[in-house]
Protein backbone atom coordinates (compact mmCIF):
# COMPACT_ATOMS: atom_id res chain seq x y z
CA UNK A 1 0.00 0.00 0.00
CA UNK A 2 2.83 2.43 0.78
CA UNK A 3 3.95 2.23 -2.84
CA UNK A 4 0.58 3.26 -4.32
CA UNK A 5 -0.82 5.61 -1.67
CA UNK A 6 0.54 9.16 -1.62
CA UNK A 7 3.16 10.08 0.93
CA UNK A 8 0.73 12.69 2.27
CA UNK A 9 -1.52 10.03 3.76
CA UNK A 10 -0.57 10.40 7.39
CA UNK A 11 -2.47 7.53 8.92
CA UNK A 12 -3.52 3.93 8.54
CA UNK A 13 -0.29 2.78 6.94
CA UNK A 14 2.76 1.24 8.55
CA UNK A 15 5.24 3.90 9.64
CA UNK A 16 2.76 6.78 9.34
CA UNK A 17 0.96 8.45 12.21
CA UNK A 18 -2.22 10.52 12.37
CA UNK A 19 -0.37 13.15 14.39
CA UNK A 20 2.14 13.77 11.55
CA UNK A 21 -0.42 15.70 9.51
CA UNK A 22 -1.56 17.69 12.53
CA UNK A 23 2.02 18.72 13.34
CA UNK A 24 2.71 19.80 9.76
CA UNK A 25 -0.47 21.91 9.60
CA UNK A 26 0.47 23.50 12.94
CA UNK A 27 3.87 24.44 11.51
CA UNK A 28 2.23 25.92 8.38
CA UNK A 29 -0.08 28.07 10.52
CA UNK A 30 2.86 29.27 12.64
CA UNK A 31 4.86 30.10 9.51
CA UNK A 32 1.93 32.04 8.02
CA UNK A 33 1.51 34.05 11.23
CA UNK A 34 5.22 34.88 11.47
CA UNK A 35 5.56 35.82 7.81
CA UNK A 36 2.34 37.84 7.67
CA UNK A 37 1.25 35.86 4.60
CA UNK A 38 -2.39 35.00 4.06
CA UNK A 39 -3.07 31.33 4.55
CA UNK A 40 -6.00 29.14 3.62
CA UNK A 41 -6.31 25.70 5.12
CA UNK A 42 -9.13 23.54 3.85
CA UNK A 43 -10.14 20.65 6.11
CA UNK A 44 -12.54 17.97 4.98
CA UNK A 45 -14.11 15.68 7.55
CA UNK A 46 -15.19 12.37 6.05
CA UNK A 47 -18.39 11.97 8.06
CA UNK A 48 -19.66 8.40 7.81
CA UNK A 49 -16.81 7.85 5.39
CA UNK A 50 -17.19 4.11 4.91
CA UNK A 51 -20.96 4.37 4.43
CA UNK A 52 -20.66 6.96 1.68
CA UNK A 53 -18.17 5.22 -0.62
CA UNK A 54 -19.62 5.06 -4.12
CA UNK A 55 -18.92 1.64 -5.62
CA UNK A 56 -18.52 2.90 -9.18
CA UNK A 57 -15.92 5.43 -8.01
CA UNK A 58 -14.10 2.72 -6.05
CA UNK A 59 -14.08 0.52 -9.14
CA UNK A 60 -12.76 3.45 -11.20
CA UNK A 61 -9.95 3.99 -8.67
CA UNK A 62 -9.06 0.28 -8.64
CA UNK A 63 -8.74 0.37 -12.42
CA UNK A 64 -6.76 3.61 -12.28
CA UNK A 65 -4.30 2.08 -9.82
CA UNK A 66 -3.75 -0.82 -12.18
CA UNK A 67 -5.68 -3.60 -10.47
CA UNK A 68 -6.22 -6.30 -13.08
CA UNK A 69 -9.70 -7.44 -14.10
CA UNK A 70 -9.48 -10.60 -11.97
CA UNK A 71 -8.64 -8.64 -8.80
CA UNK A 72 -11.43 -6.15 -9.49
CA UNK A 73 -13.86 -9.06 -9.93
CA UNK A 74 -12.78 -10.55 -6.58
CA UNK A 75 -13.16 -7.22 -4.82
CA UNK A 76 -16.53 -6.66 -6.51
CA UNK A 77 -17.70 -10.08 -5.28
CA UNK A 78 -16.63 -9.29 -1.71
CA UNK A 79 -17.70 -5.66 -1.46
CA UNK A 80 -20.32 -4.76 -4.06
CA UNK A 81 -23.11 -7.03 -2.93
CA UNK A 82 -25.22 -7.73 0.04
CA UNK A 83 -28.48 -7.32 1.82
CA UNK A 84 -29.16 -6.43 5.39
CA UNK A 85 -32.07 -6.20 7.74
CA UNK A 86 -32.50 -4.20 10.90
CA UNK A 87 -33.63 -5.60 14.23
CA UNK A 88 -36.54 -3.60 15.62
CA UNK A 89 -37.80 -4.79 19.01
CA UNK A 90 -36.15 -8.15 18.38
CA UNK A 91 -37.75 -8.69 14.96
CA UNK A 92 -35.92 -8.35 11.65
CA UNK A 93 -37.27 -5.92 9.06
CA UNK A 94 -37.46 -6.75 5.36
CA UNK A 95 -34.07 -7.04 3.70
CA UNK A 96 -32.56 -3.86 2.29
CA UNK A 97 -30.37 -4.04 -0.82
CA UNK A 98 -27.06 -2.32 -0.05
CA UNK A 99 -25.95 -0.10 -2.95
CA UNK A 100 -22.89 1.72 -1.62
CA UNK A 101 -20.43 1.80 1.25
CA UNK A 102 -17.80 -0.39 2.81
CA UNK A 103 -18.60 -2.81 5.60
CA UNK A 104 -17.34 -1.81 9.05
CA UNK A 105 -14.98 -4.49 10.33
CA UNK A 106 -14.14 -5.80 6.86
CA UNK A 107 -10.33 -6.19 6.74
CA UNK A 108 -10.31 -4.80 3.17
CA UNK A 109 -12.32 -1.67 4.02
CA UNK A 110 -9.49 0.55 5.33
CA UNK A 111 -7.32 -0.11 2.28
CA UNK A 112 -10.16 0.37 -0.18
CA UNK A 113 -11.08 3.63 1.55
CA UNK A 114 -7.48 4.83 1.18
CA UNK A 115 -7.76 4.28 -2.57
CA UNK A 116 -11.01 6.27 -2.71
CA UNK A 117 -9.49 9.10 -0.64
CA UNK A 118 -6.51 9.12 -2.97
CA UNK A 119 -8.88 9.99 -5.82
CA UNK A 120 -10.54 12.74 -3.81
CA UNK A 121 -7.14 14.25 -3.05
CA UNK A 122 -6.58 14.69 -6.79
CA UNK A 123 -8.59 17.91 -6.86
CA UNK A 124 -5.47 19.81 -5.79
CA UNK A 125 -3.18 18.41 -8.44
CA UNK A 126 -1.92 20.32 -11.43
CA UNK A 127 -4.45 20.43 -14.22
CA UNK A 128 -7.40 20.42 -11.83
CA UNK A 129 -8.03 24.14 -12.24
CA UNK A 130 -7.18 24.87 -8.60
CA UNK A 131 -4.51 27.56 -8.37
CA UNK A 132 -2.00 27.59 -5.60
CA UNK A 133 -0.66 31.05 -4.90
CA UNK A 134 2.00 30.20 -2.33
CA UNK A 135 3.75 26.98 -1.49
CA UNK A 136 6.09 26.13 1.31
CA UNK A 137 9.65 26.17 0.06
CA UNK A 138 10.85 22.59 -0.20
CA UNK A 139 7.37 21.08 0.21
CA UNK A 140 6.76 18.97 -2.88
CA UNK A 141 3.31 17.63 -1.98
CA UNK A 142 0.01 19.30 -2.82
CA UNK A 143 -1.96 18.24 0.23
CA UNK A 144 -2.02 16.39 3.52
CA UNK A 145 -4.49 13.54 3.73
CA UNK A 146 -5.69 11.52 6.66
CA UNK A 147 -7.90 8.63 5.67
CA UNK A 148 -8.38 6.88 8.94
CA UNK A 149 -11.53 6.49 10.95
CA UNK A 150 -10.81 7.54 14.52
CA UNK A 151 -11.76 4.74 16.87
CA UNK A 152 -12.51 5.41 20.51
Amino acid sequence: MNSIVASTQSAFLKGRLLVDGVLIVNEVVDLAKKSGKDCLIFKVDFEKAYDSVDWSFLEYMLERFGFCVKWREWIRACVFAGNMSILVNGSATEEINIQRGLKQGDPLAPFLFLLVAEGLGGINEEGSGVKQVYRLRGWKEWSLCVSSPIRR
